[in-house]
């Protein structure tokens, strides 16, 4: 059986699961849109289709990262899975932005299409991201069920420097391996 590094899934090398064991990969490609401590996700009216995360929620005073917006998720689970771990890699767009934190946030449809959040695993900090010319990366471990038909959003937020400047990350990469249950 091949690794997932052998198919790209480890950009920090780390990435050693086995592949054929009901495994799948769902992610985002694009860009990020960052406010200082606000949370940023899939842009409300094109959702991950979309070329920047530009949705922004939480207030420059920080807040839940489940204080979403009545918005749409769009990466939906296709089958009962648990989100074992994620990739992310990006570059910083300007230099206004040296730590970040990612999480992903679990979005439940009732039957009415009401919607219900919950964060999943715990936050991700990044920090010393200081230059615009080097590719970062990071894995981070989550371990939590998430079932098929509920949604994924990813958050991201720029929590130094705390002025207010315009920020980005650019070719922000975010590939979750998920596990069958």
């Amino acid at each position: 059986m091949a690794k997932l590094n052998d198919f790209g899934f480890g950009l920090s090398g780390r990435g050693t699961d086995e592949t054929g064991e009901n495994n799948y990969i769902l992610g985002y490609n694009g860009n990020v849109s960052l406010t200082v401590n606000g949370w940023n996700t899939f842009n409300y009216t094109y959702g991950a289709g979309y070329y920047s995360m530009d949705g922004t929620y939480g207030g420059l005073t920080g807040g839940a990262i489940t204080g979403v917006p009545d918005v749409s998720a769009s990466i939906i689970i296709p089958k009962d899975s648990t989100i074992v771990s994620y990739n992310v890699a990006f570059q910083r767009g300007n230099t206004s932005v040296t730590d970040i934190t990612i999480g992903l946030v679990k979005v439940t449809f009732d039957a009415s299409g009401n919607k219900t959040f919950a964060q999943i695993g715990t936050d991700n900090d990044i920090s010393g991201i200081a230059s615009s010319t080097v590719t970062y990366t990071d894995n981070h471990d989550i371990n939590g069920d998430i079932d098929k038909g509920d949604g994924i959003l990813i958050s991201v937020r720029r929590v130094a420097p705390t002025t207010y400047t315009a920020s980005s990350l650019t070719n922000f990469s975010l590939q979750m391996l998920l596990k069958e249950r």
